[in-house]
């Protein structure tokens, strides 16, 4: 009977791990999209002004936001963690 509770409980602490495990996997892969996201929202939108006003400084310059602010919200979650 109490090998059954062992084994049992051995057996949960193991999936229990590995929905951990999973759960981590999870989080880090959606944390590794922010900052080319960030980066890729950035260009787009300084891309469009420039060519709807006529410049050609505002992609570069709202790029570097970008940057700023993808690595700005990966620091915010990983803080969160800790």
């Amino acid at each position: 009977m109490a090998e059954d509770d062992s084994r049992e409980s051995a057996a949960e602490n193991e999936a229990r791990q590995r929905r951990s495990v999973m759960m981590m996997v999870g989080k880090y892969s959606g944390l590794a999209m922010v900052l080319p996201a960030a980066v890729f929202v950035g260009y787009f939108i300084g891309n469009f002004l420039d060519t709807y006003f006529g410049t050609g400084f505002l992609k570069m310059t709202l790029l570097l936001v970008g940057v700023a602010a993808g690595l700005l919200e990966v620091i915010r979650q990983l803080q969160k963690e800790t």
